[in-house]
């Protein structure tokens, strides 16, 4: 019977090329790249304006609003409204058009649901306007505070946008941004008419996927 010293066994792993670092537990590889499917990456994106002027907000062609880089959102103030009711009479509020609401900046007159009131509403110019977890989402006539996971584009990887979803599907006012993923199964609501009642939407950290109305005002 051989027994082995601790300076044999060391002696026989200098002999065979064998170090202490080759003797670890080889680090694991990493997984390889998915891809987005075809279906849902962003192609030809046009970029959106307001009165003419840049949003850093985009739309894709299968219908995806993404956030290439974030810029100061333009404040245009409509025009006089002529608001409706569902029975075709005329609202009434605090309001009737942008220029009405002075009391801070941003100001707009806005429908509320499902009273039909009208009332001020004042948004955002920049995302420091906003919360830690949101971005200044630039519409018409002024931007607005959303909930986001991403702040523009760059944030995401292996070619997915800082991409629009709807959190409560049918609540036409809440939505919010967030990474595309491998697994998603749909970019925009565009992808789900016909299916499921036509919301793109996502579940925290989840995939998007086509989902049925839920939104109870």
């Amino acid at each position: 019977m051989h027994r082995f010293t601790p300076a044999a066994f060391a002696a026989s792993i200098l002999l065979f090329g064998f170090s202490a670092e080759s003797l670890r537990a080889a680090p694991a590889k990493a997984p390889p790249v998915q891809l987005l499917p075809a279906t849902i990456r962003c192609t030809d994106s046009t970029p959106i304006e307001v009165g003419g002027r840049p949003t850093g907000f985009a739309t894709c062609a299968n219908g995806l609003r993404h956030r290439p880089e974030a810029v100061t959102c333009p404040y245009v103030p409509r025009p006089l409204q002529n608001y409706k009711s569902p029975g075709g009479t005329d609202l009434k509020g605090t309001c009737k058009q942008d220029s009405d609401c002075r009391e801070k900046s941003n100001g707009s007159c806005e429908v509320v649901l499902p009273i039909y009131d009208l009332i001020c509403d004042y948004g955002c110019a920049k995302d420091s306007d906003c919360g830690k977890k949101e971005i200044c989402e630039c519409k018409s006539p002024a931007g607005r505070c959303v909930s986001a996971t991403c702040r523009t584009d760059r944030d995401c990887k292996n070619g997915a946008v800082c991409g629009m979803y709807s959190p409560s599907p049918g609540c036409f006012r809440e939505v919010a941004y967030a990474c595309q993923t491998p697994l998603d199964t749909c970019a925009g609501d565009e992808q789900c008419e016909g299916d499921l009642g036509g919301f793109c939407s996502k579940d925290g950290a989840g995939p998007r996927s086509c989902e049925p109305i839920t939104c109870m005002y």
